[in-house]
């Protein structure tokens, strides 16, 4: 249209036309953008579920460095498969662990729940706080979730090696280990982690 100068002005279709064009170079522009923040909250996501791992499972084995090498017998370690073939073992020591925590001397336990029918709680991996009671005296069958505490959400599996005398080893009772393997996994990945573990005194040569 024109104006009352002369010069031609902007019809409403010719605004809309600049409007649709403008949008649409800015939703270019912001498309690749948009899938970079994503991946990087992606990318942050995983790493935080990463260190949640690593941190339960440094706990297992600070439980282990705490343990009585003293005391009779103060590692048990029982092969277990769950129903559904998957890696179920569980872990015992009698520790110092409960006593950082205001606890009293006692065997930690650690074990997998899987959640069902029986067992209407997360899976998780759990920690069991025994009070006075030797590893060789608890009966796995009579743990209760509602006495454990989640250390690791959407772990549903636990696979653990102890390293006695000069092999690994899948099932052991008695002193304590040198090292230890662990094996999860959270959510369909599998996390491994192994450490070194203080010789007694007692033990060495």
């Amino acid at each position: 249209m024109r104006t009352e100068g002369g010069s031609r002005g902007f019809t409403l279709v010719e605004i809309l036309l600049v409007v649709a064009l403008v949008g649409l170079i800015a939703t270019s522009a912001l498309g690749p953008m948009i899938f970079l923040v994503e991946k990087l909250r992606a990318v942050r996501d995983d790493y935080g579920g990463e260190r949640k791992v690593f941190a339960a499972l440094e706990s297992v084995v600070q439980d282990l460095r705490d343990g009585l090498p003293q005391s009779s017998a103060p590692f048990r370690l029982v092969r277990r498969d769950a129903l559904a073939g998957g890696p179920d073992d569980a872990l015992l020591v009698w520790s110092l662990g409960p006593t950082r925590r205001g606890g009293i001397l006692g065997t930690v336990v650690y074990a997998v729940v899987r959640q069902d029918l029986l067992h209407p709680v997360a899976t998780g991996l759990y920690r069991w706080d025994l009070k006075v009671k030797a590893p060789a005296e608890v009966s796995l069958e009579g743990l209760k979730t509602e006495d454990a505490r989640l250390v690791l959400p959407g772990a549903d599996s636990f696979r653990v090696e102890a390293r006695q005398e000069k092999a690994w080893v899948q099932e052991a009772a008695g002193k304590l280990p040198q090292g230890v393997r662990i094996t999860v996994t959270r959510w369909g990945r599998s996390y491994r982690h192994q450490d070194w573990l203080p010789v007694p005194e007692e033990t060495k040569p």
